[in-house]
């Protein structure tokens, strides 16, 4: 299965992106409007992927003196004073593409720990995301969950 059949039933949803010069306000609410998704993906202009911000990186910027121990030193002033989605994201190279094998996807989210990532066209650029609850939907549907055994 490819990762665009697992699109023609999950894709569709709102996609959580913004740009780099998009308020964290702004990264919030498209957060708020993708509730499928952890992750808001920060696009440059001609919308390739430039990074990430995640869901726990907004609660460190919101509420820094909670994750006081979580968060390295230098990265502290940064995350706390950002004022912009391109200076609160982490830069990301993960990413699947439309012809990419399921299988693969999976075995990439779990060697680099994330349970969801953009897709991106031949070019590069990204036209929706992924998430491992897609993937075992579609496993699901397939009837290749064994939980009976």
């Amino acid at each position: 299965m490819k990762v665009k059949d697992v699109l023609a039933h999950h894709g569709g949803r709102p996609m959580p992106s913004c740009g780099l010069e998009d308020t964290v306000d702004a990264v919030v609410k498209k957060l708020i409007e993708a509730p499928d998704s952890r992750v808001v993906y920060v696009l440059d202009e001609g919308g390739h992927l430039a990074g990430i911000v995640s869901l726990g990186s907004l609660l460190r910027h919101a509420y820094p003196h909670n994750y006081q121990a979580q968060v390295h030193s230098r990265g502290i002033l940064r995350k706390i004073t950002a004022l912009t989605a391109g200076e609160l994201m982490d830069r990301t190279t993960t990413f699947a593409k439309m012809n990419d094998d399921v299988e693969d996807v999976l075995a990439l989210m779990g060697s680099v720990g994330v349970k969801e990532m953009p897709v991106v066209d031949e070019d590069g650029v990204v036209k929706d995301y992924l998430t491992a609850v897609d993937l075992l939907c579609c496993h699901y549907l397939k009837g290749e969950l064994h939980s009976d055994k």
